[in-house]
């Protein structure tokens, strides 16, 4: 995952769960899977969350461990509600 342990460290500062959200949705594209289950923790669990906020379309299911970031995102003005959307839509369905 770029920026956790030895990986590259070149993420954007004013956005990085963005960034991670990015590469985990590159890495689906690049296997040609459409739509996954995500297990996260913490910091994975940020990337989770905030690709299931920005597409959910590529997210089945959602598991959170303990979610890093929550709140400290670009999307964080409408973090809650979009995660309470996001969470009102998946029991609909």
């Amino acid at each position: 995952m770029p920026g956790y342990g030895q990986s590259s460290k070149d993420i954007d500062q004013s956005d990085p769960f963005g960034d991670l959200a990015m590469a985990v949705r590159g890495l689906l594209d690049e296997l040609g899977i459409d739509k996954a289950h995500l297990v996260g923790n913490s910091y994975g669990g940020a990337a989770a969350l905030r690709l299931a906020m920005d597409r959910p379309d590529k997210v089945d299911k959602l598991i959170l461990m303990g979610p890093g970031g929550i709140g400290t995102t670009r999307a964080a003005d409408q973090g809650p509600e979009r995660a309470a959307r996001l969470l009102r839509r998946r029991r609909a369905q």
